[in-house]
């Protein structure tokens, strides 16, 4: 488990992003870590096909950003900072298009589903003021704060906007 809890975040471009390269894991001509694999794995050479198309070595040849809670934090952000862009006051849970290699079993959208519906990353209990937004799933796919808080998202549940009021 990741915990990002009591911080001060003000004007520093972006919130917090989880980001996961669909096309990077155990074996993939992607991965940059050369022969490195997860401990899980005794051999790079075992994320092949077809094993790596199914349990254990579907979940076990990828580094995955799971388990992440970002909670009891602040969040200011002032639309007008020098050299700010479209990319700040942003918070963001998303990963890249899975293309790459041929072979992978993690091509489309289901790393950019896994990060954002099932690998218990969360947001909660934080306070934003600013003009905040928010992406889910990948890049394109902005979000209002209604959208954020609501199913399918749920995120940020207790968390307060300006001035208001998070849970009791």
């Amino acid at each position: 488990m990741i915990d990002i809890r009591g911080n001060m975040f003000s004007d520093n471009w972006s919130g917090v992003t989880l980001w996961e390269n669909a096309d990077r894991f155990c074996n993939s001509p992607a991965n940059t870590s050369g022969l490195s694999c997860t401990p899980l794995v005794p051999s790079v050479s075992s994320c092949v096909q077809p094993g790596i198309a199914s349990a254990p070595l579907y979940d076990d040849c990828r580094w995955k950003t799971q388990r992440v809670y970002v909670r009891e934090n602040t969040f200011e952000f002032d639309s007008h900072t020098p050299g700010c862009l479209s990319l700040c006051g942003r918070m963001a849970v998303l990963s890249n298009y899975g293309t790459f290699p041929t072979w992978s079993p993690y091509k489309g959208t289901v790393i950019s589903e896994a990060i954002t519906f099932r690998q218990d990353n969360r947001w909660y209990d934080n306070k934003y003021y600013g003009p905040w937004t928010f992406v889910a799933q990948d890049a394109s796919r902005a979000l209002s704060i209604d959208q954020w808080l609501a199913a399918p998202y749920n995120q940020d549940t207790c968390s307060t906007f300006g001035e208001s009021a998070g849970c009791d």
